[in-house]
């Protein structure tokens, strides 16, 4: 059995979280329908009035709006900020690749490789997806890494 710790890595995790947030206003809107059975059945009560949660629909589609593409720009913007815009290649010497204790947490084991680099006399050390190419330490990688920033590196193969 998949803990969740083991989640936090996969697009499961994404997908779930986006769907509990879809779900959100549904639920919101049972909670309030409850209440108003409630009330309606409470000792002294006089002529029940049934809250609404939304004034208008407008407010529905405006929370919906908020509940559901919240989440999804979230998700755009985070997923962009990872990406190679404005490459320049160059060679990195693989230090560790798979997984495990040496590259990263053994829980959410993927195909990840980590690099050691050299940008304008500046060392960087990265783990970035090996994407189906076979790495064993001491390998030279054909790499691209962001102009403006070299921490982002992408594998472009073998060398």
């Amino acid at each position: 059995m998949a803990s969740v710790d083991s989640w936090s890595d996969s697009d499961l995790f994404i997908a779930l979280g986006l769907l509990g947030a879809a779900l959100l206003p549904v639920g919101l809107d049972l909670l309030v329908h409850g209440l108003g059975r409630c009330l309606e059945r409470a000792p002294g009560a006089t002529e029940p009035v049934p809250p609404k949660l939304f004034g208008s629909e407008a407010y529905a589609a405006l929370f919906l709006t908020v509940c559901v593409g919240g989440p999804l720009v979230l998700l755009v913007v985070l997923s962009a900020g990872t990406r190679v815009d404005d490459p320049e290649e160059g060679t990195a010497t693989v230090t560790a690749a798979g997984c495990g204790g040496e590259i990263g947490s053994p829980r959410g084991c993927r195909d990840l490789v980590a690099l050691e680099y050299e940008v304008d006399g500046i060392h960087y050390t990265q783990v970035t997806d090996d994407v189906g190419f076979d790495f064993t330490p001491g390998d030279e990688a054909r790499v691209a890494w962001d102009a403006d920033d070299p921490s982002l590196v992408r594998v472009e193969g073998v060398r």
